[in-house]
């Protein structure tokens, strides 16, 4: 009869599942969900991941890259260019991150209110002639820089709070948003139908990409 080379019944039973602990853990946490048994506690866990699946991680946003630039426009382009640049911060409030400008002219005779907003505000450099800053960059302090549109060689950036464009104006001349097209009706809605009419994608055929 050959040898039995099958460990000891403690050995073989050292890697056994414990049932009984187990139950006591799925008693106590049945306890502690307010059941009074372990069987309604399970059905109504896995009813709830049923019904209530967890919701996927959102897809980035589909954002295009649209212009509005000097000659695409018929009349008063900087307060124009101020109102397209209020209305995208206006529907991105929670996306803002920074607020970084130059060249603002400050010597406008109505420029005084968006002054007062931005003289207050850590890290504004306000001289004779100008205004430069980086600061957060609030829907608020957003609608003062654009209040102080003025001169050709202002430029303005802000980015959303992981550092991508959101609005971009370049050399006075031009401005560019960044934006899913859902969140473009939203800027339209509140936008002179001639203002919207010079608002393009960036990409369309005969734009101009490279500005």
């Amino acid at each position: 009869m050959p040898a039995d080379d099958s460990p000891p019944a403690a050995d073989r039973t050292s890697d056994a599942v414990d049932f009984a602990e187990i139950r006591d853990v799925l008693d106590t946490a049945a306890r502690d969900a307010g059941h009074d048994d372990v069987a309604s506690f399970v059905t109504d866990l896995f009813t709830d991941v049923v019904e209530n699946p967890p919701e996927p991680a959102p897809e980035p946003p589909n954002e295009v890259r649209y212009g509005f630039h000097e000659e695409a426009f018929d009349g008063d382009y900087d307060e124009a260019a101020a109102r397209v640049t209020k209305a995208v911060a206006a529907v991105t409030p929670r996306e803002l991150g920074t607020l970084d400008f130059w060249g603002l002219d400050v010597s406008r005779p109505s420029a005084s209110d968006a002054l007062a907003v931005l003289a207050a505000r850590s890290g504004v450099e306000h001289t004779d002639t100008e205004l430069v800053g980086e600061i957060p960059a609030t829907v608020e302090a957003v609608a003062a820089v654009a209040d102080l549109y003025a001169t050709p060689v202002v430029e303005v950036l802000v980015t959303d709070v992981e550092g991508s464009k959101v609005i971009e104006r370049r050399d006075g001349h031009y401005l560019w948003v960044w934006l899913p097209e859902d969140r473009l009706e939203r800027v339209m809605a509140r936008l002179p139908k001639s203002v919207g009419d010079a608002v393009e994608r960036a990409d369309r055929p005969g734009s101009d990409e490279a500005r």
